[in-house]
């Protein structure tokens, strides 16, 4: 293919459609794990297809293919890669286009004929016909799992006793393998990570470890706040802008670097900060998945997808904010080692009941994974959000954070305040994790940090006094001359204005300060007070 003349070549591009939605179509996690699974297999399908017609796979991952493919049959393979997902899912898409190199093709600019052709599959994708439908009588039974489409008693088994429908029972079938454990633990096994492959089995038989089957398995290995999980979404930030005007063979390394330093950032941050944990097992998990006690020995994650760039797996809460952190430092400091290039990853984190649907953690993560964006890009950003009522779903997270509690009204905008600091850059947000654990190590107690918290709603004159009265009798113990440097790392104008508070020039506000945020998070900090 690299000797082939260019004029014979055309340039196939692919991407799935609206994927999360056949993903979490349901909230259970073996139905989610096993889409996941059909869809990487699938994925994997695609490149087999480009390499038999002799073709070049540029980038393939995450739902996405790019390769160049003879001219002559490119139109084909894009057909074969379209009736490939409805025909093995039932239900998911994708779309494909082909566009041939033009006469004036040049190799430097390689990655702008790329835009030149993704514009070519987003007028595809708008054409497009309805996706496939499977209708539901009014008589009918609904599947148990997604509520839309007729069960079928022939799937109903000793291992899935529930009516559910065909793709469903599809989605169970193929999650009985954990491709990303598998992976995991591959990772894990390599000869330069022995290290970690003991720090995160200890004693513990890997053959023995259990996948989580519910959200509530997950919340349980929380060593804090009980009964949450975390939901994390990464993506890298400017990509396209990295890979705009790269030549061809320097664009299909860069994308393979990228995708070998998510896999490696996230399989490095899963075994730095979790490990497998003794957990209930969940009602609803099948009585043929059971030990013969009531608890077992799981993975304390669920990985959902690792692709080229971007990332969406769950953990425990307390987990949350340092995986999400340890990840996007690692991978830019991967790709700077191995590229050279000056490349981050922002993330959104959500921190949510055990009950609450996936789908919404989801949907929330993306909106705060795009204020994030809005932090330092050399560096990466993180914004999180606790998720305690369903009060906010009517609003989209950026415009619900114009309006009380978290901005509070002034007698002008330069004396309006707000109540958060978010989002971060990850390397603040690591400051702000450790100070946290800092505090929680000296006895800061979670009722002082609460009532904290609470007097910024009373405006900033009043918490200003509270804060210094505070501070003033707190001398001997050294509890607020800690919040304090921590307050003054994460604001940089915090010793010019009265504490917690610092001035910003910003058209909504005049005020702002981190305290809301660590005051937020302290809950779910696990650190013990040290020689309690």
């Amino acid at each position: 293919m690299a000797s082939a003349n260019t004029a014979s070549l055309a340039l196939l591009v692919a991407d799935t459609d609206e994927t999360q939605r056949y993903v979490f179509e349901s909230n259970k996690l073996p139905e989610i794990r096993g889409a996941s699974r059909l869809l990487f297999d699938l994925n994997q399908q695609c490149e087999d297809l480009v390499t038999q017609a002799s073709g070049e796979v540029i980038y393939a991952g995450g739902g996405s293919l790019l390769a160049l493919v003879p001219n002559t049959q490119g139109a084909q393979i894009a057909t074969q890669i379209e009736q490939l997902y409805p025909t093995q899912t039932g239900v998911a898409t994708i779309t494909a286009a082909v566009r041939p190199l033009p006469p004036s093709y040049q190799e430097k600019a390689f990655g702008q004929y790329v835009g030149w052709a993704t514009s070519w599959l987003t007028r595809r994708k708008e054409s497009k016909s309805a996706p496939p439908f499977w209708a539901a009588m009014p008589f009918t039974v609904r599947c148990l799992s997604c509520m839309k489409r007729p069960t079928d008693p022939q799937y109903i088994t000793d291992n899935f006793p529930d009516p559910i429908c065909a793709i469903c029972f599809q989605k169970r079938e193929a999650s009985q393998r954990n491709i990303w454990i598998d992976q995991f633990e591959s990772y894990l096994r390599a000869l330069d990570h022995q290290n970690l492959f003991e720090r995160y089995y200890g004693a513990q038989p890997a053959n023995h470890i259990q996948s989580t089957y519910t959200l509530n398995e997950i919340s349980a290995a929380n060593r804090a706040r009980k009964g949450y999980v975390a939901l994390i979404y990464l993506d890298g930030d400017r990509i396209g802008r990295q890979l705009r005007d790269l030549p061809r063979k320097a664009y299909r390394n860069f994308s393979r670097t990228l995708r070998q330093a998510t896999r490696e950032a996230v399989f490095s941050a899963l075994a730095t900060h979790l490990k497998p944990t003794q957990v209930p097992l969940s009602d609803l998990r099948p009585q043929s998945h059971n030990t013969k006690n009531s608890t077992a020995v799981v993975h304390p994650f669920e990985i959902i997808t690792i692709g080229g760039d971007d990332v969406l797996l769950i953990v425990p809460a307390d987990a949350g904010i340092p995986v999400a952190t340890s990840i996007g430092q690692k991978f830019r400091n991967i790709v700077a080692e191995q590229s050279g290039r000056n490349v981050s990853m922002s993330a959104g984190v959500i921190l949510a009941d055990d009950h609450t649907p996936i789908r919404t953690m989801v949907d929330l993560a993306k909106q705060a994974l795009q204020q994030a964006k809005k932090a330092r890009h050399d560096v990466g950003g993180l914004d999180f959000h606790v998720l305690k009522s369903a009060d906010m779903l009517d609003s989209k997270l950026g415009k619900m954070r114009q309006y009380p509690p978290y901005l509070q009204e002034g007698s002008s905008t330069k004396q309006r305040v707000r109540l958060l600091g978010r989002p971060y850059d990850l390397d603040s947000m690591a400051e702000l994790w450790q100070g946290l654990g800092d505090l929680k190590k000296i006895g800061f107690a979670n009722s002082q940090m609460h009532q904290l918290s609470q007097v910024l709603l009373e405006g900033r004159a009043e918490a200003t006094l509270y804060y210094a009265y505070q501070t003033a009798r707190d001398e001997k113990k050294g509890h607020y001359q800690l919040l304090t440097q921590l307050l003054q790392k994460l604001q940089a104008t915090g010793e010019t204005h009265p504490l917690p508070w610092e001035q910003v020039n910003n058209a909504y506000h005049g005020y702002q300060t981190a305290l809301w945020d660590i005051a937020e998070l302290y809950p779910f900090h696990p650190a013990k007070q040290q020689n309690a």
